[in-house]
């Protein structure tokens, strides 16, 4: 991330240059005046960044082993690549444990996605079964009512043929009955027609004996 190397940029400058600002260079022991070393040379002190002059002087001696002194750039280095390594472990700590994190998140939410799902997948199976049945019921009742507009439909039809055989039927008694009175009569007439001609019968034996 270019926050992450900034930050580490602005440490390591920081560092350098204090390590700078602090260090001193010494070029070897004072020696005493008036020692007798040939080639005595005389060098300059360089204390907190400035160069002193007058007393403050140091006398190098030829032939002699130079002395050793840390360089600022390299004390500047090493400690820039120090406190570098320290920061890329932290933000590299850091960034595994934001892994982490996300990783433990993603399980909970996943969980929590899942459970939600089958709460509800039950609530839905739950109301759909409800409504399955009330449904199947709806059918039923339905084909109930179907059933019986076409019974009383049927039932209908069997009464007005029913009504239309009893008109006919009582037609037909009238008829009879108007038949049978008529045969009466005609028996009637008969039995008068033939009581006449017995009389008249009688009458001629009657008239032929005298």
């Amino acid at each position: 991330m270019s926050t992450d190397g900034d930050t580490i940029s602005k440490a390591a400058e920081a560092t350098g240059e204090k390590d700078v600002g602090s260090s001193q260079e010494v070029t070897c022991a004072q020696c005493p005046t008036g020692a007798g070393h040939e080639g005595q040379e005389t060098a300059l002190l360089v204390r907190d960044g400035k160069q002193s002059s007058g007393n403050d002087e140091a006398h190098v001696v030829r032939g002699a082993p130079p002395l050793l002194s840390p360089s600022p750039t390299t004390t500047a280095t090493t400690t820039t690549t120090t406190t570098t390594s320290v920061l890329e472990g932290l933000i590299r700590a850091h960034r595994e444990r934001q892994a982490e994190l996300r990783a433990v998140g993603s399980r909970a939410w996943e969980e929590v996605r899942q459970h939600a799902q089958a709460a509800c997948d039950a609530v839905t199976d739950s109301a759909n079964a409800e409504v399955f049945a009330a449904f199947a019921r709806e059918r039923k009742i339905e084909m109930e009512l179907k059933a019986i507009a076409a019974r009383s439909s049927q039932l209908q039809r069997q009464m007005t043929a029913w009504a239309t055989l009893f008109g006919k039927f009582n037609t037909e008694l009238k008829e009879m009955g108007d038949l049978s009175n008529w045969a009466r009569r005609i028996e009637e007439d008969l039995s008068e027609t033939v009581h006449l001609l017995e009389e008249l019968s009688e009458r001629k034996r009657r008239a032929q004996g005298m």
